[in-house]
């Protein structure tokens, strides 16, 4: 076991806190404003949400995602947003060239020659594994709590309590997976590790990244490209899309600004997920339908118990027992479970009665932009509409998608 750092999961809770702050307090470097930790106040929210705060995820159809040369994992090929791995690219040259020149160690194991080992995952493929665990559990709640519906009304009723308890803790939204700790950094498509090592190992973490001979060429090359190091894991590369020299990269794909990069590549995470709710919903309802039911009912004074077979449904049926306004309810009473529980109960019917008056005049659309960029403020809720809508329009997310160098 380490006397200085944490080397293994299990050396208990005190002396892995005291280490950590004693790793932190090692690898504070005023010298270098591109080491960030990406686990510190906003910067988690680094890539997932919008200037208004608003979740978003990567999307490849406008900025392409591009391979790595000569990386894989586990037999695929590894990628990331396509001016990402441009820039990388160039960064690998600069390494390659500084090696053959003698200005750097060339016999470091992973600040010598950079090689990608993980980087882009597909958020919409983990937030799918993640919404079909997440009806897994609801279905198996079902069946510990001898819950039996016999219809889409009933299964509704008990669909709302279960997401009541459950979603503040495991989102069940994609928006609030994007911004939660089970999405990994790599959905944004701006990250890459240029090793394989254990998170935990704060030793490993001492002894070959911060105390290489490389390490400061690592951080100033990484910075001459755009790159931000996270400070948690040292072999973690990020892109810093407020950066000029990322942004020169960037612009060969249309996307020469912050703004232009988030607009172009990114799709906001609530549309779409309230398009397919009443699918989502559906789905549940076909897992927990049984074949029969046992009822008690009055027949000429008498109780009679029965069985019955709970309906079947087609999507055409939900859409007609499910209206759009009761689908909007629905989506911002499980949102306002999913964010911070300091909106009073008149406040919160009073931003659904305004969110679906705007809905009513404008669009679906607009309705939940508006109801998104006011949830996701770090701002007390009070007054009107027009107060909030202005609050939100003064978001800081900023400080999010812009660097701190």
């Amino acid at each position: 076991m380490s006397t200085f750092y944490i080397e293994e999961k299990n050396e208990g809770t005190l002396l892995t806190f005291n280490k950590k702050i004693l790793y932190n307090e090692d690898t504070i470097n005023q010298k270098y404003p591109n080491l960030v930790d990406f686990n510190f106040g906003e910067k988690f929210f680094y890539g997932r949400v919008d200037f208004r705060f608003k979740p978003i995820y990567f999307s490849n159809s406008s900025i392409p995602i591009k391979h790595f040369k000569g990386s894989q994992g586990n037999g695929e090929q590894i990628g990331a947003a396509s001016f990402v791995v441009d820039a990388f690219d160039d960064l690998t040259k600069q390494f390659q060239k500084k090696a053959s020149i003698g200005e750097i160690q060339t016999d470091d194991p992973f600040l010598s020659t950079l090689k990608v080992y993980k980087a882009f995952s597909d958020p919409r493929r983990l937030y799918d594994k993640h919404l079909g665990n997440y009806m897994s559990a609801m279905a198996k709640q079902f069946k510990e709590q001898k819950i039996e519906v016999r219809n889409f009304e009933e299964f509704m009723f008990h669909f709302k309590e279960l997401i009541q308890r459950s979603a503040r803790e495991f989102p069940f939204t994609m928006a609030a997976y994007i911004k939660s700790k089970y999405c990994p950094i790599y959905a944004t498509g701006l990250a890459l590790e240029i090793a394989d090592a254990e998170y935990f190992n704060d030793e490993e973490k001492i002894q070959k990244f911060v105390n290489s001979k490389n390490w400061e060429f690592y951080l100033n090359a990484c910075n001459s490209y755009g790159f931000m190091v996270d400070k948690a894991i040292p072999w973690r590369l990020v892109a810093d899309i407020a950066s000029n020299e990322m942004l020169t990269y960037a612009s060969k794909y249309g996307a020469g600004t912050t703004g232009q990069v988030l607009s172009i590549g990114y799709n906001n995470t609530f549309y779409e997920f309230v398009i397919m709710l009443r699918t989502y919903m559906l789905r549940v309802y076909n897992m927990v339908r049984l074949e029969s039911v046992l009822t008690l009912e009055e027949c000429n004074g008498q109780t009679v118990s029965r069985y019955v077979t709970p309906k079947k449904y087609k999507i055409a049926d939900v859409e007609g027992i499910v209206s759009e306004t009761e689908l909007l309810k629905l989506y911002f009473n499980i949102r306002f479970v999913e964010e911070s529980n300091r909106h009073e109960p008149s406040k919160k019917q009073k931003i659904i009665r305004d969110c679906l008056s705007i809905r009513n005049s404008r669009s679906l659309l607009h309705s939940l932009l508006i109801f998104e960029e006011i949830i996701n403020q770090p701002f007390d809720y009070r007054g009107s509409l027009s107060y909030l809508y202005r609050q939100s329009k003064m978001g800081i997310g900023g400080k999010i998608v812009l660097s701190n160098t």
